[in-house]
């Protein structure tokens, strides 16, 4: 009966593959909101208790800042 592989084989793939994986750059993620913006969101939820997210969103918008729905409701 003959092997595909040799026994060291996959102990080679392993390393390598660990190597790969701790050496590979993590890029995941949403990229993260300017100070400035985060300073604004929050004071216009502060100063406005009754708006929604949608509200603050649009708001944003007409000051020429495009933010999405999801990224105000943090705050």
């Amino acid at each position: 009966m003959s092997r595909l592989v040799t026994a060291d084989t996959p102990l080679r793939w392993h390393r390598r593959l660990v190597r790969w994986r701790w050496t590979y750059p993590h890029r995941g993620g949403r990229p993260p909101v300017d100070a400035r913006l985060a300073a604004l969101i929050e004071e216009m939820a502060r100063e406005n208790p009754g708006w929604g997210c949608r509200r603050i969103q649009g708001e944003l918008l007409g000051l020429g800042y495009r933010v999405g729905a999801s990224t105000v409701r943090g705050w």
